[in-house]
């Protein structure tokens, strides 16, 4: 079940939380496309560590309020995860304890990344982040300006330079027309999701999948079933978010990766990189954080049949920060 929270510039934040409430180490998890915050499988990794762990629906999907403009987000992303942190965290008697950790998956790693190079000025809790956890990069085109090189087929159709320059963003409306129908109710978002996704596992994810229904008794179809519902949830207010995806990766996302200070990259880093998914953007971003690679045999939703292992992995991680 998530939460909505109302801030004083009239943004709304949709979040989810779950562990302990009155722990000093958060992590805050950034949901991608298609996704809304849940926290309702806190993985054995964080309860054990007595974490309280926060899951929030990224700027323009789902009830968190969109941006005017992509170039907005990178500001408001800001302004609205310190509203949220002080909401449930107050800095009255946490500011000095907080152990702040961010992650995030596909473009929500955008989102973790903005965080995470902020400037203290700007950002003051980015002092109280330790760690940063990446599913599936994303990295600022606007620094890398060779990207497309080391994109998938899919990824190029999806972001790449021919999609993004073409007039009044006509191939994300075709795609919102063609798809849109499918993904007003949950049962067409379950034909979307199993076709686009489920089916396309190889014999290694199968397994792994089957490994993590079993430790959860969770039935085949089940996953599906959620990942659909979360599908509708996210874009029945608004499109606004999947509209500004290309934009948002393109803006100024308020810092230079390759020029951050040295306390900023002495924090935590882990990426991990997906077997059927291009190592260019994995191998830019560990290099640009001083980051560790984590290499998962799969495709784009294995990072989660395996997030038990990958969450021990990163809060065991050395921290100087």
């Amino acid at each position: 079940m998530t939460r909505t929270l109302d801030v004083s510039d009239g943004c709304t934040i949709e979040y989810a939380d779950n562990g302990n409430p009155a722990s000093n180490t958060v992590v805050l998890f950034l949901t991608g496309a298609f996704g809304i915050a849940d926290a309702s499988d806190a993985s054995p990794a964080l309860r054990e560590r007595d974490i309280h762990f926060i899951s929030m629906t990224f700027p323009g999907w789902g009830r968190t309020s969109a941006a005017s403009v992509a170039e907005e987000v990178p500001s408001q992303l800001l302004k609205q995860v310190t509203a949220l942190i002080d909401h449930l965290h107050p800095a009255s008697s946490l500011e000095a304890e907080l152990k702040l950790y961010v992650a995030g998956g596909s473009p929500g790693t955008v989102a973790a990344q903005v965080l995470y190079g902020a400037s203290y000025d700007v950002f003051p809790l980015g002092r109280h982040i330790k760690g940063m956890l990446l599913l599936s990069p994303f990295y600022p085109f606007k620094y890398h300006t060779t990207y497309y090189r080391s994109l998938s087929w899919e990824d190029y159709m999806a972001i790449g330079p021919p999609v993004h320059y073409i007039a009044f963003k006509l191939a994300f409306r075709l795609f919102k027309l063609l798809l849109g129908r499918g993904m007003n109710i949950v049962e067409g978002a379950e034909r979307l999701a199993r076709k686009g996704l489920f089916e396309r596992m190889k014999d290694e994810e199968r397994a792994a999948y089957a490994n993590w229904r079993a430790k959860r008794g969770m039935q085949e179809g089940n996953l599906e079933r959620k990942f659909a519902g979360n599908v509708v949830r996210s874009v029945e207010k608004t499109w606004e978010g999947f509209m500004q995806v290309s934009d948002i990766l393109r803006c100024d996302w308020g810092f230079n990766p390759e020029t951050l200070d040295a306390h900023h990259k002495s924090r935590a880093v882990l990426v991990v990189a997906l077997s059927e998914e291009g190592k260019g953007m994995v191998n830019y971003v560990a290099r640009i954080y001083d980051g560790r690679v984590k290499l998962l045999q799969g495709g784009h939703i294995v990072s989660l049949f395996h997030l038990d292992e990958i969450w021990a992995e990163f809060l065991d991680m050395p921290l100087d920060a």
